[in-house]
């Protein structure tokens, strides 16, 4: 009898022989309930070993595993292909296969009379991925068996689809990265964003109008914060009902656009942090603070008797998935979602697009999915789907359409810790969104005299 345990990964990759394995023991029970998941421990392998022999032959593993035991889940990396081959005379008896498993359990035991160590590892397969469990080959006769039981029963015992042989002669695997889900705001399908009336972007204010049309150098480099925040009242007003009531004419020229950003910047979304240099020149760092956004853009609202709810969000102590949950949250709703990144570097490497110490607006999401294809020397192709690796973000920024390529190293990225804004904000990430809980029914209040300013 010959036993092998082998495990392939991004981080890990291994094979162990029956010199190194004791045994196995596999746990395929029934669930009791219809919505069991694959961490309940339905499902579960157990590889005992020895850890003399391992340490012997194969000095490497055992602290890779004790790596992975202690891994705790961040991305898709912290699952692995497992396989347990059991063979007899060279002839295969038994394979099981987990495509995404991960340690549930991992223990080391010393027999103190005989002073030989063990370990044990309990494995289960990713929730929800039960199907992908792949256990063969198995003979027309176990497979009676099984129908027997399904016919005595009124509820399966173990599905067929979990049953079928394993082609155990593999050409190849690769893996790439597709499209899936998309997450947009209404306008996004036609790549539009916030219509300006005499510019053909069709997707926002740019902060360089502030020196342009009203000769406010000061503000060309530090307005983004003010822009964004506009960009969503127009939307709003472009889109929504409610937004009615926010301006006198929806669909603003330039120079009506980024004066409504100028009084935003002076009065509703004040600069943080203004200093004079030794010559007396003004030197504006911006607006330092997403609450002050959101302050300035309820304020404004209220100003128009519409209540807007703020939602907001940093990378302090969350993961970019959770971080990916609150922007769909956002863009189901048909919200635009203001990213505001301080010092960052990942943002820093991103060629073509300011997105450091930058506020822009989420208008559209898409999902990054890992596919595993296999290839068989049969010619069988098999396409397996291993979770979401990350995000891309369509944003406006500078008037322009433009994308951030991955919402996970943005929202992992380190900043220096000696520079100011991490010292001041202690983390480099910030997400909101503004939504509307009740709006006039006057209409006579759209020509009050309030709309213009």
């Amino acid at each position: 009898m010959g036993l092998s345990f082998s495990v392939k990964g991004e981080n890990i990759n291994f094979d162990l022989e029956d010199y190194e394995i004791i045994g196995y023991s596999f746990n395929f029970s029934s669930p009791n309930s219809k919505y069991a998941k694959g961490y309940a421990d339905e499902r579960s392998l157990k590889i005992t070993g020895s850890l003399s022999r391992i340490t012997d032959t194969k000095k490497d593993v055992l602290p890779t595993i004790r790596k992975w035991a202690k891994t705790e889940y961040k991305d898709d990396s912290y699952f692995n292909w497992i396989k347990v081959t059991e063979t007899y005379r060279e002839s295969l008896i038994r394979e099981i296969t987990f495509p995404n498993a991960f340690i549930k359990h991992y223990e080391e035991v010393i027999d103190p009379n005989t002073g030989e160590g063990q370990f044990v590892l309990t494995l289960l397969q990713q929730a929800d991925k039960d199907n992908d469990i792949i256990i063969g080959p198995l003979n027309d006769s176990f497979i009676e068996q099984l129908e027997l039981i399904k016919a005595k029963r009124e509820q399966k015992v173990i599905p067929l689809s979990y049953i079928y042989p394993t082609e155990s002669d593999i050409v190849s695997v690769t893996y790439i990265i597709e499209d899936h889900a998309i997450y947009e705001l209404s306008t996004e399908k036609s790549q539009k964003f916030v219509i300006i009336s005499d510019n053909d972007n069709d997707y926002g204010g740019d902060q360089t109008w502030f020196l342009t049309i009203l000769n406010k150098s000061l503000w060309n480099d530090t307005g983004c914060g003010p822009v964004a925040a506009t960009n969503i009242l127009f939307y709003y007003a472009q889109n929504k009902s409610f937004g009615v009531f926010l301006f006198s004419n929806a669909y603003p020229t330039e120079k009506e656009f980024i004066t409504w950003a100028a009084l935003n910047y002076e009065v509703y979304t004040p600069q943080s942090l203004i200093i004079k240099d030794k010559n007396g020149n003004t030197q504006s760092f911006g607006v330092w603070f997403i609450s002050t956004i959101s302050d300035g853009m309820v304020f404004f609202a209220k100003r128009r008797n519409i209540v807007l709810t703020p939602h907001t969000f940093d990378n302090e102590a969350s993961s970019w998935l959770s971080a990916a949950n609150f922007i769909i949250k956002g863009l189901e709703k048909d919200y635009p979602v203001i990213l505001f990144v301080t010092v960052n570097e990942y943002a820093a490497s991103l060629q073509g697009i300011t997105a450091q110490l930058h506020y822009v607006t989420i208008t559209r999401m898409t999902e990054k999915r890992k596919f595993a294809i296999t290839k068989y020397s049969s010619g069988k192709e098999e396409k397996t789907d291993l979770g979401i690796v990350d995000y891309s973000l369509t944003i406006s920024t500078w008037g322009e359409r433009n994308e951030i390529p991955s919402l996970k190293s943005l929202w992992e990225s380190k900043t220096a810790l000696s520079t100011v804004a991490s010292i001041v904000l202690k983390t480099n990430v910030f997400l909101a969104y503004y939504e509307s809980v009740s709006y006039p029914v006057n209409d006579d209040l759209v020509n009050n005299d309030y709309l213009n300013g």
